[in-house]
Formats: C-alpha cells, sequence, structure tokens
C-alpha cells in the first residue's frame, strides 16, 4: 500500500524503530531522512475495531464512542509521536484505517477529530482523500494536514487591510529622455556585453583578471603544452594503424579533465572562451581543434543525455575538424581503420579483392550508420582521428552544466572520463561551487581524479572600471577620426559627452567602491546580474545622468554626484516608486500580505537567524544553511505560524535572498536547506542602515491602520526638507515596532538573544 499505492520508497520506511515508548511499527521519513513526517501503528487484522454500522468514510472524535475499542493503537500512535516529533499518525490493520494529527493548541486530545476509513471499499469509494492522507506526495505537499485541518471546522484567518501612501497599482513609468536612451545604447555595447556578444578587442581588454585566473592560464597552458607534445610523437615513419595504436595506449595516461569551479555568473565561460581565442600561443592555439558543448541548450531528460551529448559533440567536432572542407572517404577510414583493416584482410577480403568500389560503398554505408545510430562510437573515432591523423589535440568544453540537476552534472563528468579513457583530449567542465563541494562526497567526483581551477567573482568596481578605462582609450584614439569607432557602433551620443559620461561612471563606480559593492552583493556576484543592475541604475530617470553631465560639461572635472540620488535610482529604477512585482534586485523585506499578516520584522528575523549561522567558523560547508523545518522550529515559540514561515521561505527564495544548499533544487519542502545569500545580507544593511531605502519603503508599504497611513502620506508630501523625511521614518519604524510587538513574542533564552538586538537597533532608528 505505501509504496505501490501511496508512492513512498523503501528507503523512506523504517520498521520497529525503537524509542523511549517501545517499538514503532512503521516511522515514515521526508525526503531527506531528516525527520519523521508519519507514525504508522500497524494491528493485527481483524483487532482493529471500529464501533459503526457504516461501511462509508466517516469523522468522529478520536475519545468518542466509535472509536473506543480502538483506544489502545491510537494511544500507542499518540506515545510514538511525541518521541519522535511527528504530529501525524496512522492506524490501520491493512482493512480499516484511522488518520488523525496532534497538534491543535489548546484541545485535549480526545476532542479532537480523525478520519475513518472503516473498510478498503470506503477508501475505493472516496480515494481522492485516502490519497491526500496516506501519499508521499501528498505529505511532502502538506494536503494531509489541510484535509484533517478541514473536519476539525478549521476556517481560514482573518485578513487585515493594507492602505498605502503611494499605492502599487497606480505606479507609473517615469519619463525617460532622449539622451538617456541613447546612454543606455551605450551601456549595452560596452558594459552588459559579455563573451561572444562583444568583439575580440573588448573581450581581450575588459576580462578582468585575478591571482587564481593567471595560475589557472598558466597551469592550463602547461597541459595543452604537453598534450600537443604528446600527440607530436605520433609523427613517425609508422603505418596509420601503428599511430592508432599508440593512441590507444597513451590515450588513459595522458587525457586530462579540468574542472573550472566558480559561483553562478563568475564568468567561467568567459574565461574558458578567452583562454582558448586570446591566452594560448598562437602556435599552440593551432595545434588545438575545440569543440564547445553547451547544455543550456538541453532539455533536462537525464535518459537522453548521452545520446544527446554525443550528437552535439559530433556536429560540434565535424565543423571544426573538417572546417576547411568535408571528411573525405581517407578521413573515414582511418577513423575506423580497425574495422576497414578487418573487412579487408578477413570479413570481406574477397570482395575487396574483386570490386573495390562495392567494397567502399559498403564500408561507407557502415561508417553512415555509426554516425546515425552510435554517435557515441562516431565521436571517439572523431577524436582518435583528429589526435592520431592530424596530428591536433582535441579539446572538449561541456558548457553550462551548472543550471542542471547534480545528476546530470554527474553524468556529463561521467562521459567526459569515458572520453578521456578512450582516446588522447582536453576536456574542460565549468562548475558552480556549491556543485563540486556536494558532488565531491559521492560519485564519479569522488573515484575519478581531475584539475580544479577556482575563479573567483571580480569585484564590480573592476569590471566597470576595465570598460571605462577601454572607453577612455577608445576617445583618445578616436579624437583624430571624428569617432568613426562609436558611430560604427551606433553611438550617437557627442565625444565630448561620452567623455563626461565616463566620468560620472568614475565617480560613482570607481573612486568609491560603495555604490558599487552594494550592486555586486544585490546580484549575488553574478557579472551579468551585475552590469544589468548597474545599467537600471545609471539609466533611472531619477539619477538623471543627463544633467550629471551637463555639469561637467560646465564645470570640467565636477560630475556633482550625489550618493543618495543612486540609491534612490538602484531602488526606483524606471517608476516612480518601488515596486516588488516588477523589481528584480530590490526587495521590500517589510512589506506583508494581508492574507498573511505576519510581524512586519519577520523577514529580518529569518535574515538574522541565517547570517548568525554563517559566522560560525567551521570547516563545514553546512554550516550556515538550516533545514526549513528547523527555522520552522525556531520560531514557534515567538507564536509565528509554521505556514507564515514557509510563505516567507519560498518568496525569499524566488527572489534569490536565501538559496538552497543543492542549488539545483528550486521547490520547497520542509527538509531543505538554506542559507542566506550575498543579497539578503545586503538588504539587511539596507534595512537596518540605509535611510533612502528607510523613505522608500515607508511610502510603498502597506499599513494596516488608516491613521498612521495618513501621517506617513502627510509627511511625504515635503520630501525636500531633511527633518520631515527623519519624522517620516521614524513613524514608519514606530508601526513596524508596534505591529512586531502585536504578533512576536521574542522568548528572554540565548538563542533569541540576536533576535533581541535586531529589535534594538531598529528601536535606535527612532531617535
Amino acid at each position: 500500500m505505501l509504496t505501490e499505492v501511496c508512492g513512498w520508497r523503501f528507503e523512506q520506511i523504517k520498521t520497529e524503530v525503537p524509542n523511549d515508548q517501545g517499538f514503532a511499527d512503521y516511522a515514515l521519513w521526508d525526503e531527506r531522512h531528516a525527520r519523521v513526517v508519519c507514525v504508522l501503528e500497524a494491528k493485527k487484522k481483524g483487532n482493529l475495531v471500529i464501533d459503526t454500522v457504516s461501511s462509508k468514510k466517516t469523522e468522529v472524535q478520536l475519545g468518542g464512542s466509535v472509536l473506543k475499542k480502538a483506544k489502545e493503537g491510537i494511544d500507542q500512535a499518540v506515545g510514538y509521536c511525541v518521541e519522535m516529533s511527528c504530529n501525524f499518525a496512522v492506524v490501520t490493520d491493512g482493512n480499516s484505517w484511522i488518520f488523525f494529527r496532534l497538534s491543535m493548541e489548546g484541545r485535549p486530545l480526545r476532542e479532537k477529530k480523525a478520519i475513518v476509513f472503516p473498510e478498503l471499499a470506503s477508501a475505493l469509494d472516496d480515494f481522492a482523500t485516502f490519497y491526500e492522507l496516506l501519499s508521499f506526495e501528498a505529505v511532502q505537499q502538506r494536503l494531509h494536514l489541510a484535509r484533517l485541518n478541514q473536519v476539525e471546522g478549521f476556517t481560514p484567518r482573518a485578513t487585515e487591510p493594507r492602505y498605502y501612501v503611494k499605492p502599487p497599482e497606480e505606479a507609473r513609468l517615469q519619463p525617460r529622455s532622449e539622451f538617456s536612451r541613447d546612454i543606455s545604447e551605450v551601456f549595452n555595447r560596452f558594459f552588459a556585453g559579455m563573451s561572444s556578444e562583444t568583439d575580440s578587442e573588448m573581450r581581450r581588454s575588459c576580462f578582468v583578471e585575478t591571482r587564481e585566473s593567471q595560475v589557472a592560464d598558466a597551469t592550463l597552458g602547461k597541459i595543452a603544452t604537453h598534450l600537443v607534445n604528446t600527440i607530436q610523437l605520433l609523427e613517425t615513419e609508422q603505418s596509420q594503424a601503428l599511430k592508432d595504436e599508440i593512441a590507444g595506449t597513451i590515450a588513459s595516461k595522458q587525457s586530462e579533465i579540468c574542472l573550472i569551479v566558480g559561483n553562478k555568473g563568475a564568468g567561467k565561460s568567459t574565461f574558458i572562451e578567452r583562454f582558448f581565442q586570446d591566452v594560448l600561443p598562437s602556435e599552440l592555439r593551432a595545434a588545438c581543434v575545440t569543440a564547445v558543448v553547451n547544455l543550456a541548450d538541453f532539455t533536462g531528460d537525464q535518459h537522453s543525455l548521452q545520446r544527446w551529448l554525443s550528437e552535439r559533440l559530433r556536429d560540434r567536432l565535424e565543423d571544426a575538424i573538417f572546417s576547411d572542407k568535408i571528411a573525405t572517404y581517407e578521413d573515414y577510414m582511418g577513423m575506423f581503420f580497425g574495422t576497414y583493416r578487418r573487412w579487408s584482410e578477413a570479413t570481406y577480403r574477397d570482395l575487396y579483392a574483386t570490386d573495390k568500389t562495392a567494397f567502399k560503398i559498403r564500408f561507407g554505408e557502415y561508417v553512415e550508420r555509426r554516425r546515425s545510430d552510435s554517435p557515441d562510437e562516431y565521436v571517439l573515432g572523431l577524436l582518435r582521428h583528429t589526435a592520431a591523423s592530424r596530428l591536433k589535440l582535441p579539446c572538449v568544453v561541456f558548457d553550462n552544466t551548472d543550471q542542471h540537476t547534480s545528476a546530470i552534472q554527474e553524468a556529463v563528468f561521467q562521459y567526459a572520463v569515458s572520453l578521456r579513457n578512450g582516446c588522447i583530449c582536453f576536456l574542460l567542465v565549468p562548475i558552480t561551487d556549491r556543485s563540486i563541494w556536494r558532488l565531491s562526497k559521492s560519485g564519479s567526483f569522488q573515484s575519478y581524479t581531475s584539475r580544479t581551477f577556482f575563479l573567483p567573482s571580480p569585484p564590480a568596481r573592476e569590471i566597470l572600471q576595465k570598460r571605462v578605462r577601454f572607453i577612455e582609450r577608445k576617445l583618445e584614439e578616436d579624437a583624430a577620426n571624428s569617432g568613426t569607432y562609436f558611430s560604427s557602433k551606433g553611438i550617437r551620443v557627442s565625444i565630448t559627452n561620452l567623455n563626461a559620461f565616463v566620468k560620472v561612471l568614475e565617480e560613482a563606480f570607481i573612486r568609491d567602491s560603495a555604490l558599487s559593492g552594494l550592486i555586486a552583493r544585490l546580484a549575488n556576484f553574478d557579472i551579468r546580474r551585475m552590469m544589468l543592475l548597474a545599467q537600471r541604475t545609471i539609466c533611472s530617470p531619477s539619477f538623471r545622468v543627463e544633467d550629471l553631465i551637463k555639469v561637467y560639461v560646465a564645470k570640467q572635472n565636477q560630475s556633482g554626484f550625489d550618493f543618495r540620488r543612486a540609491i534612490r535610482a538602484l531602488i526606483l529604477g524606471e517608476y516612480d516608486r518601488h515596486l516588488d512585482q516588477t523589481s528584480e534586485f530590490v526587495s521590500n523585506v517589510f512589506a506583508t500580505d494581508g492574507s498573511h499578516p505576519y510581524s512586519p520584522f519577520l523577514v529580518l528575523s529569518i535574515f538574522e537567524l541565517l547570517s548568525g549561522m554563517k559566522r560560525q567558523v567551521d570547516s563545514n560547508a553546512d554550516v550556515g544553511y538550516l533545514a526549513a523545518w528547523e527555522i520552522i522550529d525556531y520560531f514557534a515559540p515567538c507564536h509565528v505560524d509554521a505556514e507564515d514561515v514557509r510563505y516567507v521561505l519560498k518568496s525569499l527564495l524566488r527572489r534569490r535572498l536565501i538559496e538552497p544548499l543543492e542549488p539545483d533544487r528550486d521547490d520547497y519542502y520542509d527538509a531543505l536547506k538554506v542559507g542566506i545569500t550575498y543579497a539578503g545580507e545586503a538588504h539587511q544593511e539596507l534595512a537596518l542602515c540605509d535611510v533612502v531605502y528607510a523613505e522608500q519603503m515607508a511610502v510603498t508599504t502597506g499599513i494596516r491602520l488608516e491613521a498612521v497611513r495618513s501621517k506617513l502620506s502627510l509627511l511625504s508630501r515635503n520630501m525636500g526638507d531633511r527633518e520631515t523625511r527623519e519624522t517620516l521614518v521614524s513613524t514608519f519604524v514606530d508601526h513596524l515596532l508596534d505591529e512586531d510587538a502585536r504578533k512576536m513574542t521574542i522568548p528572554p533564552s540565548a538563542p533569541y538573544s540576536v533576535q533581541r538586538k535586531l529589535r534594538s537597533e531598529l528601536r535606535a532608528r527612532r531617535s
């Protein structure tokens, strides 16, 4: 019933589990084996008596007469639940089924309701209910509790009104000037453009080197040189067959797999492209045949992965090897020389001797079948042909593997291992730092050796600086050419204005790293997202870059840069107010949904808990990550509803303010381990320290009390006055503190000291 009907895996089911109450018959564990989610007490068939003449599903009190004769089994299940901290129990003899839950605050156990199926026929009659009570899928989604809540007569809690100083539905796009649109094109061309989207000169000039990337460049260069020299040993007077034998003999000892490790968006793909196109010396580059398999195009079906990889690699290798011409018959003879020799000397010797044309046709058909039906075998033939016949090093890159599940990442690595063992080749696999930590603990990453290089994300300041310097150099070179370089790229702004724009960027992002550092953290150090947020900030109508450029042109070397204005532009983007729905980078951590009226400090409270864990010094990568159920349990003494915690955690995951320990998991479940991201930490800082953030959230956060909203609305009409803005923030914070005191109670014990400290810091903002 559990495995074949309800979808539980055998490893999730433990029997005769010992505890202080005895031995629980069955304990059902969650997906990660972190906690018991159901206790099942099994009675001998016929020993579970349901005292009713009805054969239909029924809903009765646990302490009522219908279940009086089943009391022993119910009491056993309750005892085991208490010992295992589980709130859901099932009692059954295989025919009759009783379902109930424990956690109903302030109500005696005997008054609680149970759902009872007197016999299997009643389960079949209402299988939807039975399935939502007992299946793994339903328990994981907590549908079983919803069913039991329903029979208890629970009604949704009352919602709260939300009043806004600036309602989100009234938000308007701010008008952008034509000059601002032109500047946006400059940003797209020189800042947001990455790797293949820019010309080679831009790529060489604007790649930010780090000590780690320089080490990787040098080591990878040595590996490539060594492999090329190994292949050159095959240049002898020996026959093609001997070359193939030599290649096969030394392949497993000479091939290399290198892992390029970095956080998502660290520029791993750019590093690899730059390495092959710009870093390798020209003579060494000419001795390589490079094929890139981009897994961003893969559907994610693990069952079809091997064939997909072989077919893509086949096509990429053919393009790279035979770029000057199509493959010849002699090429195919070299690729499948063993087969050709066996056919000509044994299998089809007579045909070879009497009709070479027919022999060639038959051999050609064989090769084409291998190409279509056995692409993996064909790929190995291509790789061996490249090394043994063309005397070039096959270099294979499996890019964007980190966009897929750990199982697929491991399968790609295993595929690379099979290539390494079958021929001379140089293989590179970019992967995220958290993925390599997790996968190195088991599977093929643990079993097979590989070289690993770590590439940290460079600071946003240095990324912008590289591009600013590139534009400055081009401006100097173009001075005598009337701006032909920029006009050829569709840049319409004048050289004077473009020069002033560059100076504004220097003032905003380079001279003081505060803004660029904040942008980097809000983007979780993903380079593409960093550049996108920088563009959103500079090109925001709130920033008014055209005014700053006018100041610079008029006064020279005085850009008029205002950090406060920059932060407002970062928060607002193109709108006249902050909108959580459209803001990809900045979130309102104080906002609450009227249907989930939890404390406005719940998000910050979760951040404080997770950042406190992250600060602990430990060698395990697990540190800083807590299971969702641990967070739920932590806030239970604070009178925070478990569903509210789940609601907030799901929202924070969507907005990348917290992250799962396993990066390929995007579905929430109570055993999911989560930790705070750089973006989450940046929001902590904004909420506690940044006045502009507090001002903007004060006018866009839903307020429960109309009187408070009216006061904030009145104050917001005079935002040009500093004292008025300070009063606005203190009024807003006072309201948040009052709401928090209504909805959360912080225990006086040590584990909650960080929560008390948080509220003290927020209270200090009133002064």
